[in-house]
Order: C-alpha cells, then sequence, then structure tokens
C-alpha cells in the first residue's frame, strides 16, 4: 500500500489518511510515502489512546524532527454533531496552519426536516443538520453549511475571524497547491469572493452571514435578492 502512495504522489494526486483503522505507526509510515492530508479526522478511525495515538498522533509531530519533519492537513467537520466542540479545540491546537474546515454535506443540504429516500432501500432521517439512518442512531454524513461550521469553529475554538475565514480558504488553497489562484485576494487570483456580513444570535453571540457570492468576477448569490 505503500508503494502506491508513492506512486499516486508521483502523477501529482493528493494523497489523505481516512476512514482506516491505521495505527499510529502506519499513519506515519504513510506520512513519509508522502501522504498529506487527512480526511474527516477522528471519524470512522482509531480513536485516540494514549498508548497507540493513531491517526490522530501525526499531529503532534515536531517540524524540528528530523526523522518526521512534516505535519499533514487535516479536515474537520464541524457541525456540531460529527465531533466534541472540544475535539476540535484540541486538534486546532495541536496543530493550527492545518485545519481545513468541511462540512461533509450532502444533497439534503437546505431542505426541511423529514424522511428521504436513499439508496439500496434505506431512508435518511433529517434533523436540522442531523442525518441518521432510519431506525437506528448511525449518522449518515450532514446538511450543514459551511458557514454554520465556519461560526462553530470560531465559536469553540476561541478562533479569531480572520483564523476561521483561513480554514476555508487560504489553508484548502495550500493543501490543494493553488495558493496564489484560489483563497486569496492577492492581485492575479481567481476572482472568486464571497461577501460576509454579522448577526448577533441571542445564544450563539455574533455570527457571520453570507451576503454575497462572486465566481471568476461574476456576482452569483445576493442575500437582498434572494430575499
Amino acid at each position: 500500500m505503500m508503494s502506491n502512495i508513492r506512486e499516486l504522489v508521483s502523477r501529482g494526486i493528493i494523497y489523505s489518511i481516512g476512514h482506516s483503522d491505521a495505527t499510529y505507526e502506519q499513519a506515519l509510515a504513510a506520512l513519509d510515502a508522502g501522504a498529506t492530508m487527512i480526511t474527516h479526522l477522528f471519524n470512522a478511525m482509531r480513536p485516540f489512546y494514549h498508548r497507540n495515538p493513531g491517526i490522530f498522533g501525526l499531529l503532534g509531530q515536531s517540524e524540528n524532527d528530523r526523522e518526521h519533519p512534516s505535519r499533514p492537513y487535516y479536515g474537520v467537520i464541524a457541525d456540531g454533531i460529527h465531533l466534541h466542540p472540544t475535539s476540535v479545540k484540541i486538534a486546532y491546537n495541536a496543530h493550527p496552519s492545518g485545519l481545513i474546515l468541511v462540512t461533509d454535506a450532502m444533497k439534503l443540504c437546505g431542505l426541511p426536516d423529514g424522511v428521504y429516500e436513499w439508496t439500496n432501500g434505506e431512508r435518511i432521517v433529517k434533523t436540522g443538520a442531523r442525518l441518521t439512518l432510519e431506525g437506528s442512531d448511525k449518522i449518515a454524513g450532514s446538511s450543514a453549511t459551511l458557514i454554520e461550521c465556519v461560526n462553530h469553529f470560531r465559536r469553540w475554538a476561541s478562533a479569531t475571524t480572520a483564523e476561521a475565514i483561513r480554514a476555508v480558504t487560504e489553508t484548502p488553497a495550500r493543501m490543494l497547491g493553488l495558493e496564489g489562484v484560489k483563497g486569496t485576494l492577492d492581485p492575479g487570483a481567481d476572482a472568486d469572493l464571497v461577501v460576509l456580513g454579522e448577526t448577533v444570535d441571542p445564544k450563539a453571540g455574533p455570527l457571520l452571514t453570507v451576503d454575497q457570492v462572486w465566481k471568476f468576477g461574476v456576482k452569483v448569490y445576493d442575500v437582498e435578492k434572494e430575499g
């Protein structure tokens, strides 16, 4: 398998570790072979244990470690369902520059709560952002929006607005090798813009809102027109 990682990376493919029962040593070997990302940190993988930190242990690598100097980027589903807020905070504090916020959102995102047909005769129950297989508590993805994940992360990790936005712009662009093209307002970059506003929720406090979306310099969403 490690040889497969090297082969894929040599072809310009980004290799991500995820949904795996790999031990810390196996994950470290994958990192040394060229893996640069962890998919859905903590989910569907060997739990952290003090005698075997598993894949999560890769976040503890130090840049001063001559043998294993690199640490991977890692995706975090900050929807309030997949992970406990403290787990998100621990991961971020361990490796702030590697955190990438992801939604794990499915096509039910934005639809009303209810029961929906799925595959193989199964059905999914949507309750807010939570998606479960009918008749069980098994999580079946999420329907959270990215701005919801940004707001959760900002609150849970006591992160600044700039730090939260970096986790959905600059950091994923850097992971994909698209620095200077995506995730930045630098001259010459793609004119992909999100205009944010702010509102205050009585319970959650200040929340960022998506007011406009621009793609390659063309406005494709405006909250005032949608409203």
